[in-house]
């Protein structure tokens, strides 16, 4: 069955297949004709639409499965997961590297990050930040409570309006939540230090978000206890 988008898919041409048929998924992908997290046609709708044979339609598919940018779940579909390559990489290169290392990395990024969303921050900003913590002050379960601190950070760096850094730090999160499960303690100090972050982004004050961030992590890398434990993993 076809929609009416089928007219901005281009077919594709009968030489070298694979490779056309590749670059067009991607260029629908790279122009928001899928959207992170659409379900794509049916293999059926979509080789008619590409003009193609399913057989190259799937090998199309594996290799972006392979390259991120889509996920295809048993019974259910094929998924866009991302809308670039440069996140998905990224993951598959930091996951060999130790976490303190990354940890260390995000030392570097996320307090400035931190500083640059004190200044920019609009009121949808604030609200997806806030929305975040409050997921985290509630959460019980470690994956409540990894995904709830990945969305918060990833507000926060999302609040400095820099897609380059909201990318890079799409890598770092994908680690930390494949990582959490062996770090996984208790978090009351993580939610402390976070309510001074919502804070200081809120009240549109620099220094101290930048502060509050760079104390984060500091506990996080010495050690400082239980809680600094899962402020590396599970709230870093």
């Amino acid at each position: 069955m076809h929609d009416g988008k089928d007219s901005l898919m281009q077919p594709v041409p009968q030489s070298g297949l694979i490779g056309d048929t590749i670059a067009e998924l991607r260029r629908l992908i790279a122009t928001g004709y899928w959207k992170v997290g659409d379900r794509l046609p049916t293999e059926a709708d979509l080789a008619s639409s590409l003009g193609i044979g399913r057989n190259t339609l799937r090998e199309a598919v594996r290799a972006l499965v392979h390259a991120g940018l889509l996920d295809t779940r048993h019974g259910r579909g094929t998924y866009v997961k991302s809308n670039d390559e440069i996140g998905p990489t990224l993951a598959r290169y930091l996951r060999q590297e130790d976490l303190n290392d990354i940890l260390e990395t995000r030392r570097v990024l996320e307090p400035e990050a931190a500083a640059l969303a004190a200044m920019r921050r609009d009121d949808a900003a604030v609200a997806a930040i806030a929305k975040a913590y409050q997921r985290l002050t509630v959460a019980r379960s470690t994956a409540a409570i990894v995904e709830a601190d990945v969305d918060f950070h990833t507000a926060i760096v999302a609040a400095t309006g820099n897609p380059v850094l909201l990318r890079l730090y799409g890598g770092l999160a994908d680690v930390l939540r494949s990582s959490v499960e062996t770090l996984s303690r208790g978090h009351s100090r993580a939610i402390a230090s976070h309510g001074k972050l919502v804070e200081a982004i809120r009240d549109g004050d620099p220094d101290a978000a930048r502060a509050a961030a760079r104390a984060h992590f500091d506990r996080a890398m010495s050690g400082d206890g239980e809680d600094a434990a899962t402020e590396g993993g599970e709230h870093g």
